[in-house]
């Protein structure tokens, strides 16, 4: 920490208290206190600290001893009683800023407990690390302090968290203190306008900032050039034996695969058909379809649109392949090629106008100032505008939807341009000016549901991770009510009435008769809100009681047996009621919008701007009152569940948010007409598309590789079809083990024989180990077996929630993944990328069918005969398929495969998830004891042929 001056804590002044505790649990009314550290300080000096550990009279939960390392012995030995543990730092605690991380959860246990803190305020460093480091992605304190490089070797425990917490702070100030004294102001203006107490910062800062430096907007990869090259590369050209890329890049490997898929999509492009291609793991099917949209880009002077599921995938393709394709056109002819855009939807892009208008509020409550100083603070560094670049909560991206993002209902250059370069229009010039246009599938579904008014007219579309492009259609075509949804679009009238209020107030307009109608408007919203509140607090209610406990997100379909109920019925009375309550304090809003456009320019000088804002917020709000009504719509009493072929549920989650949607039935229908028949040439691509259906110990299919895709994609006979084989020898490759004993997968001892296999593996073979599972209790349940065992004690552990998220675990078992373990759910099935010895082992808990009360899917069982088999089953075989596609990502790997769920050797359709595996892939079945040895041996003699071949390859 010694690039941050300690120096910083003498600029603020206050009483300053940094406090953390460890506690039995997360809720204050039944769990309690374990351990508590504090650290005071004084004019910028540290005057005292404290820490001990707290007595209990109950064990703790492994959950918690795993995640704090505090045991029930050492509370034992070492634990005192809380309240002499509170009267030794109550001095301490007291007439003090109280700060932590997350402090609200510390102070909400110290009160539950008696004391009285009288603090001068509350500082939480977790929303204002959000605004210093809005690119960080995850806000633990174990990331950020490994993020900023401060020492936390004891995370979880109290007074190591308060000395993290301590230096988190100072990188904060630091970031804070670089800021233009203007842009400090601004915010402290702001702040005094909110009862967000962490705003104290802001004002101490005062006369400390100035010191930022202007950033290095980073340059684009690749320049936009306006001339085409003269003569496109051909596929052959590029990717042969001898070809560009073989001479550019030493080591290249030739793959004729990739070859044959340039080469099919380059004829769909030039012969204007369509085609379906499936591309397993290392055929190189990036390249292969850039490579054929730059020629057709060239060719024809044609767009091209690519299309992905992920973020993360549309930047690689940006940020790495097309400089690479890029490279080979500059090696061969001069030239860069083709002129490439990565755009984004529109709600992406923040807008400068609305900006404005947000921070003229006359109050924000704790989420909107939070926002507002996030992007106040990421307006000096961003050059795009792009929300992706900060990080927002569920709460925020609510805000940023309806307030601040560019939203064609607000936005237009006339009334934009005088607050700046719009982000968007920068964005769209762009693409309108490139040949090649990198979207994801959400704003691609966004322009077909918008008659292509998103993006430049195009006539070529890649859809790559095709597999997720059903999903994604059926939430672009649906809709979703929920209370953010209903609340939002009130608060921002809310808001522009209190603006015209405290603007026109004093002047002689303010004595207009107007005035009365907008006090009346704003004295009955308290009503309102509560009127709202209480509805979906019902619905939730209704939700709870109607579906089983799952500890995570609970959905409801709206079926006809819930039809029936005399519940539904109640419910939809209260929805008339909340309907018409809504539309009658809409109906004087309309009146004074009348009464405002009589008013003389000289009096209301932006009389048009605000009369058109105030009308498209009255019309997002009877939208939703609009959707409200259509869900609970009369019609669908009748037998026909889905009226206008449309799905309808309701979802509740661990926080109480309660939604309802409606989704079509099915989206290929919409998709034959608005995309499939409008354009020349559409390629379908992902590494799992196909699915062979085997009768029996027959080799011959029961049905078409592609029928499943085909039916819900709505793909008629104008796709034809690709299946290309894989680059990797398999056979020597990978090893699939299959226990004959393994107990079956609802069997109460099931999980008690997954840790003693799990224990026996690691003590074998040590790490390089991803066990995928369906459920995050599963895990739960491994982990905390595991952590109980001493023989893997040398083994690091890690399991998706307990150890952190996604990217976090991930970066922990990278840093050592040959002594790492890592345990993950649903995101780990496919979109990581482990290659080598970091990962030799892949274990398989169970075949990831869906769960059955999903509502989308029980909806969809209903169109085929046989669910099970035409539904069911092929979704599960696509999913097995991307999680066995995470071992072998490359022709130097190695691993082996073990498939705990004994539903594949005992039941018949378990041989469909066997032959969905690579032909000519070894397969043994042996006890579950003798697995860990097996593998042993085979990794040890495969790694032994590995070093074999690297050592050929060198003397060639």
């Amino acid at each position: 920490m010694d690039s941050f001056p300690s120096s910083i804590f003498i600029m603020f002044k206050k009483s300053l208290v940094i406090v953390d505790l460890e506690t039995s649990g997360v809720d204050p009314k039944v769990n309690d206190i374990i351990e508590i550290a504090v650290i005071r300080y004084e004019n910028g000096k540290e005057v005292g600290r404290f820490s001990s550990l707290v007595k209990i009279n109950y064990k703790l939960s492994p959950i918690i001893t795993a995640i704090t390392a505090i045991t029930d012995d050492e509370i034992k030995q070492k634990g005192r009683p809380l309240k002499e543990v509170l009267e030794e730092a109550m001095p301490l605690l007291q007439n003090a800023y109280v700060m932590g991380h997350n402090v609200n959860f510390d102070v909400g246990f110290l009160k539950k407990a008696g004391v009285k803190l009288n603090e001068l305020g509350l500082i939480d460093t977790l929303p204002l690390a959000q605004i210093a480091f809005p690119q960080n992605g995850s806000y633990s304190l174990e990331v950020l302090s490994d993020a900023l490089g401060i020492a936390h070797e004891n995370s979880h425990r109290a007074m190591s968290d308060v000395e993290a917490t301590l230096d988190l702070f100072k990188c904060i100030w630091d970031v804070f203190c670089r800021l233009p004294e203007k842009g400090i102001e601004v915010i402290a203006q702001a702040v005094s306008r909110s009862t967000w107490e962490c705003g104290v910062i802001f004002e101490e800062i005062k006369g400390h900032s100035g010191k930022f430096v202007s950033p290095v907007i980073p340059v684009e990869l690749v320049k936009n050039i306006s001339v085409s090259p003269l003569k496109p590369l051909e596929i052959d050209t590029l990717f042969n034996e001898k070809g560009v890329m073989q001479r550019v890049f030493e080591g290249h490997e030739y793959r004729p695969q990739q070859i044959e898929m340039a080469q099919n999509v380059m004829n769909a492009f030039r012969n204007r058909y369509h085609l379906i291609c499936e591309a397993p793991t290392g055929v190189g099917k990036s390249m292969a379809y850039l490579s054929a949209a730059f020629n057709i880009a060239i060719s024809n002077k044609s767009k091209v649109v690519i299309s992905t599921n992920t973020i993360n995938l549309q930047q690689q393709l940006y940020e790495k392949d097309v400089p690479l394709l890029r490279e080979l056109y500059m090696h061969e002819t001069h030239h860069p090629g083709p002129r490439v855009a990565l755009l984004k939807g529109r709600s992406h892009y923040l807008c400068l106008r609305r900006l404005a208008e947000f921070k003229r509020r006359t109050r924000f409550n704790h989420e909107e100032i939070v926002l507002l100083i996030k992007i106040l603070v990421w307006q000096y560094t961003t050059s795009t505008g792009d929300s992706s670049e900060i990080y927002l909560t569920r709460p925020e991206t609510m805000i940023w939807d309806f307030e601040l993002c560019s939203d064609k209902r607000f936005c237009s250059p006339q009334k934009c341009k005088p607050y700046g370069e719009c982000f968007l229009h920068q964005a769209r010039k762009i693409a309108d000016e490139s040949d090649i246009i990198i979207v994801n599938h959400a704003l691609l579904c966004a322009d077909l549901t918008s008659d292509g008014s998103l993006l430049p007219e195009y006539h070529y579309l890649v859809i790559d991770e095709a597999h997720h492009f059903e999903e994604t259609a059926t939430n672009a075509f649906g809709i979703g009510i929920s209370e953010e949804s209903t609340v939002v679009p009130i608060k921002a009238i809310q808001n522009h009435l209190d603006d015209f209020q405290r603007r026109h107030a004093k002047t002689l307009f303010g004595s207009d008769p107007v005035f009365e109608s907008i006090e009346v408007a704003l004295g009955t919203l308290p009503d309102l809100f509560q009127l709202v509140e209480n509805f979906f607090s019902i619905v939730a209610l209704f939700v709870n009681r109607n579906v089983s406990d799952s500890g995570y997100i609970e959905k409801l379909l709206i079926d006809r047996v819930i039809l029936g109920t005399s519940e539904w019925l109640n419910l939809s009375s209260s929805v008339d009621d909340v309907s018409h309550r809504l539309n009658e304090w809409i109906k004087p809003l309309r009146s004074l919008l009348d009464r405002l456009l009589l008013v003389q320019d000289n009096a209301f000088p932006d009389q048009d701007v605000f009369v058109d804002e105030l009308l498209q917020e009255i019309e997002i709000l009877k939208e939703q009152i609009t959707h409200l009504s259509l869900f609970f719509k009369e019609e669908t009493a009748s037998s026909e569940v889905f009226v206008d072929h449309q799905i309808r549920w309701m979802s509740s989650d661990l926080n109480g948010h309660v939604a309802m949607h409606m989704a079509p039935l099915l989206v290929g229908p919409k998709l034959q007409k608005i995309l499939y028949q409008k354009k020349r040439s559409i390629i379908l691509t992902s590494a799992t598309l196909g699915i062979q259906l085997h009768q029996n110990d027959s080799n011959e299919p029961a049905q078409h590789p592609f029928a499943y895709l085909r039916k819900m994609l709505g793909l008629d006979e104008t796709f034809e079809e690709l299946i290309l084989t894989s680059p990797f020898d398999f056979e020597s490759q990978a090893y699939v083990l299959l226990p004959t004993d393994s107990l079956a997968v609802n069997h109460r001892d099931s999980m008690g024989q997954v840790g003693r296999f799990f224990s026996d593996l690691i003590s074998k073979v040590h790490g390089g180990i991803l066990g995928l599972f369906t459920s995050y209790s599963s895990i739960e349940t491994l982990y905390l077996d595991l952590m109980n065992r001493p023989e893997i004690q040398q083994t690091r552990l890690l399991a998706q929630r307990i150890s952190g998220g996604r990217s976090k675990v991930m970066k922990a078992y990278l840093n050592d993944p040959e002594r790492s373990v890592l345990l993950g759910t649903s995101s780990f099935w496919e979109g990581i990328d482990i290659q080598g010895e970091a990962l030799t082992v892949l274990v398989i808990h169970k075949i990831p069918f869906d769960v059955p009360s999903d509502p989308i899917f029980a909806a969809r069982s209903e169109l085929f005969t046989n669910s099970f088999m035409e539904y069911s089953i092929p979704r599960a075989i696509l999913r097995f398929k991307q999680g066995f596609g995470r071992l072998i990502r490359s022709t130097k790997d190695y691993g082996a495969l073990i498939i705990l769920d004994n539903r594949v050797l005992s039941k018949e359709y378990g041989q469909l998830f066997l032959k969905a595996l690579p032909d000519n892939i070894t397969t043994e079945k042996i006890p579950l004891s003798g697995i860990p040895s097996k593998v042993s041996e085979w990794l040890t003699l495969s790694r032994e042929n590995t070093k074999d071949q690297l050592y050929e390859d060198e003397d060639d």
